[in-house]
């Protein structure tokens, strides 16, 4: 099972010298998740470790165009593919 997993970016990064806060804009983000989302733990570790990047900080309408593509793709290459929808909070 692959997922392409789009996520709501409710919070900017953190960085150095800043705290994550609240995202005022609405932003999603587009990954490939090899193994699936299931199974117990944090998404964020999950994305850290097997995560691949497709997209990052785009509009809803780009993110959902993008993840119908990439499971169109990897269908029709015979795989078994999932969408999912999930907020980084």
């Amino acid at each position: 099972m692959i997922t392409v997993l789009i996520i709501f970016e409710a919070y900017s990064k953190p960085t150095r010298l800043r705290k994550a806060s609240v995202n005022r804009k609405d932003e999603y983000s587009v990954w490939i998740v090899p193994r699936g989302t299931e199974g117990d733990g944090d998404i964020d570790d999950l994305l850290a470790r097997e995560g691949i990047p497709v997209l990052e900080r785009v509009t809803q309408q780009k993110a959902e165009q993008c993840a119908e593509d990439i499971r169109r793709k990897f269908t029709r290459a015979g795989l078994e593919m999932k969408k999912e929808l999930l907020c980084n909070d």
